[in-house]
């Protein structure tokens, strides 16, 4: 078989495979058959037709059947022989078969475009950079610290509900009480003061056990009436933050636990930080390389994570509903993989064995191995092409880094409509 490429635009390309006459004739001979032995014609008698009557009356049909039967079969061995690297399925555009010759059948498919010239030196990124409250957040360590530890302390008769205490209530109208507690008939909640005073974890505070109340309760984000009893309530009594608490937690000291929680706070917000960096990063370089992707790449893209990712169904899902999707989710990170290739090639990056260790270092930076464990563990990993994609990828990150200016983003204004003079 031979084959040939063509360029129909930056996005497109047409297949032209030439299939030998000795093979076309075989596989035409094949289908041939399959016909000859389901024809009934009257006055013979099944699978007793003559050839020679079947080429007269039926020839074109069985070669449209052949061009059917054999065009995806042609298409995978040609594509396979080729360079061409398709992203969307392919169509069948026609078929030539003349007497004595060669069979000739054409397919249209899509491509990424690759002619084009990187947009991405001195480019500008709008980005700015989170801001944490890192005592925010070890104060609110510490409390659920604090909380996890804390000695639960029965209810009296006497005692009455106030806001953090933990309270069980029972559905007083078991009937009408949600299907998943049915079977044990209760419920435990914290007791808070609330914005929603109907919400039964406000109704609660100021009640004893035994007294019955009524107030709105919150499944999967829709709120119902239910009459209630409480059966039994805890307050919490949390221990004293002091260095003691903190020994019997693993920490040397109160010092030290927030010395601790502040590292790790911090290393989460390096990893944030530079997440959204890359982010912003590729999003820049995404809007100056505007490049023409097929509409069919990101419908099936938007198909395969609809799927995958959420498990929904997407047979009643229309294609505009889907394109949307997908490009919502992939269309800038295509784009900016695309220009990582071209980078690629119009540099001829080489991947050299420092930057393979520099991006494990960076892999393992909170991990508890070393590079050399790293490198034994995942060999197979480090060996394979996605390993070497993803060292490119940091590669290019870093380059556009070098030489990029952050800017400040421009917020967007929401479009108020001015009312109408009268």
């Amino acid at each position: 078989m031979k084959t040939e490429i063509k360029k129909v635009n930056s996005n497109t390309c047409e297949l032209i495979a030439t299939v030998e006459l000795e093979v076309a004739n075989k596989n035409y001979q094949k289908v041939f058959n399959k016909v000859k032995n389901r024809l009934e014609i009257p006055g013979f008698r099944k699978g007793k037709v003559p050839n020679s009557y079947i080429e007269t009356h039926y020839s074109q049909y069985i070669k449209e059947e052949y061009f059917d039967s054999f065009a995806e079969q042609y298409y995978k061995e040609a594509i396979k022989d080729s360079e061409a690297q398709p992203i969307t399925a392919a169509e069948f555009k026609e078929a030539r078969w003349d007497t004595g010759q060669d069979a000739i059948f054409t397919f249209q498919f899509h491509v990424f475009p690759d002619d084009f010239e990187p947009i991405y030196k001195d480019i500008e990124v709008p980005y700015k950079e989170p801001v944490y409250d890192f005592d925010k957040q070890i104060d609110n360590s510490i409390n659920q610290l604090l909380e996890s530890n804390a000695e639960k302390i029965p209810f009296d008769e006497n005692s009455t509900v106030i806001e953090g205490d933990e309270i069980t209530l029972e559905f007083l109208e078991l009937d009408q009480a949600p299907e998943e507690f049915q079977e044990n008939n209760k419920v435990v909640i914290t007791a808070k003061n609330s914005e929603n005073l109907a919400d039964i974890t406000n109704q609660v505070i100021g009640k004893k056990i035994n007294d019955n109340i009524e107030g709105e309760f919150e499944i999967d984000e829709i709120a119902t009436m239910y009459k209630f009893k409480v059966v039994d309530a805890f307050r919490k009594k949390l221990p004293e933050l002091n260095d003691d608490f903190a020994k019997a937690n693993d920490y040397e000291s109160v010092e030290d636990m927030k010395a601790k929680m502040m590292e790790i706070f911090k290393q989460e917000s390096d990893r944030v930080v530079e997440n959204e960096l890359n982010r912003s990063i590729v999003d820049a370089v995404a809007k100056l390389n505007p490049l023409e992707i097929p509409d069919a790449y990101f419908i099936n893209n938007g198909r395969y994570m609809l799927e995958r990712s959420y498990q929904a169904r997407v047979d009643d899902i229309d294609e505009d509903t889907l394109l949307k999707f997908g490009k919502m989710f992939s269309e800038n990170q295509t784009i900016f993989d695309l220009v990582v290739e071209k980078i690629k090639k119009v540099k001829e990056l080489q991947i050299t064995d420092e930057d393979k260790d520099d991006y494990i270092k960076d892999l393992i930076k909170d991990q508890n191995q070393t590079l050399e464990e790293y490198k034994e563990n995942f060999k197979t990993f480090i060996d394979s092409d996605n390993f070497v994609d993803q060292v490119i990828h940091k590669k290019v990150i870093n380059m556009i880094k070098s030489t990029m200016k952050i800017v400040e983003p421009i917020i967007e204004q929401p479009v108020v409509d001015e009312p109408e003079g009268e």
